[in-house]
């Protein structure tokens, strides 16, 4: 058996760059939903603060 430490720094490259690929689709998925959570928060905040503005300007008239 020969030894070609070539083609296992070949095979060790491909498992590396392999894995990135799977490490960067992971975080654009976890950007997606970071984003989505952050989006329906900031909307849910907003909607919450409207009506609470209304219901006191309303009392407010009364």
């Amino acid at each position: 058996m020969e030894f070609k430490p070539l083609s296992r720094l070949r095979r060790f490259a491909r498992r590396m760059a392999h894995e990135l690929r799977r490490l960067g689709q992971w975080a654009a998925a976890r950007r997606r939903a970071a984003l989505s959570l952050f989006l329906r928060g900031l909307c849910q905040g907003l909607g919450v603060s409207t009506v609470g503005l209304v219901v006191f300007l309303v009392e407010r008239s009364v």
